[in-house]
């Protein structure tokens, strides 16, 4: 997945897939630096979720954009939760409680994400000696 499909996924979750392109266009400027903004914030749940999975350990990521034609940096998992995000933040302006709502899908998302991993068992220390 690119972060051009989370941006035409997230232009449609906000009812203006049937625009033309220069009504979108401020959206098209503004995605690449929200997604790197959902990046920096998914960035410690990234690393629990590909521990927990067995994943390769990523690069961090320190950019403040993206490129739209690269490959989303996260999990699969967190696609959905990439376009709420974008959908909220793209709306801020026009309408709050639209913004809100995404929000809030994106939060339950993030939730459910790290609900689902699983528990690890590390030793404790006693530090009452």
């Amino acid at each position: 997945m690119t972060y051009q499909e989370i941006l035409d996924a997230s232009v449609r979750m906000v009812c203006e897939g049937t625009y033309s392109d220069s009504y979108t266009k401020d959206y098209t400027e503004r995605a690449p630096y929200i997604l790197a903004a959902f990046l920096s914030h998914c960035a410690s749940l990234d690393v629990k979720y590909r521990r927990a999975h067995g994943l390769e350990e990523a690069e961090p990521f320190e950019g403040v954009t993206v490129t739209l034609t690269d490959s989303f940096l996260l999990p699969t998992v967190f696609s959905a939760a990439a376009i709420f995000y974008l959908s909220a933040m793209l709306t801020i302006e026009e309408s709050e409680e639209m913004s809100d709502r995404f929000f809030a899908l994106c939060s339950d998302a993030l939730s459910a994400i790290e609900a689902a991993l699983p528990t690890t068992v590390e030793a404790i220390v006693d530090k009452y000696e």
